[in-house]
C-alpha cells in the first residue's frame, strides 16, 4: 500500500515541473525540466527503497 501511495505522490510531484513547460517560463527547457523530473524519481526511489527495507528489517527483528 505504501508503494502505491508513494507512486501516486511521485506522479503528482511532476505537475509543478511540467507546468514550467506549459506556461513557457523563461529558462525552462525540455532538458532542464527533464533533469528536475529525474531528481524526483531518484529521491523517490531512494526514499521508498530505504523505508521499505528498514520497515522489513524492523518487522523481522521484532518477531
Amino acid at each position: 500500500m505504501f508503494k502505491r501511495i508513494a507512486a501516486v505522490v511521485l506522479v503528482l510531484s511532476f505537475v509543478p515541473d511540467l507546468s514550467l513547460l506549459a506556461t513557457s517560463t523563461p529558462g525552462a527547457t525540455l532538458v532542464s525540466v527533464g533533469v528536475l523530473l529525474l531528481m524526483h524519481v531518484v529521491a523517490w526511489a531512494t526514499t521508498v527503497g530505504a523505508l521499505t527495507t528498514l520497515a522489513g528489517r524492523g518487522a523481522v527483528e521484532a518477531g
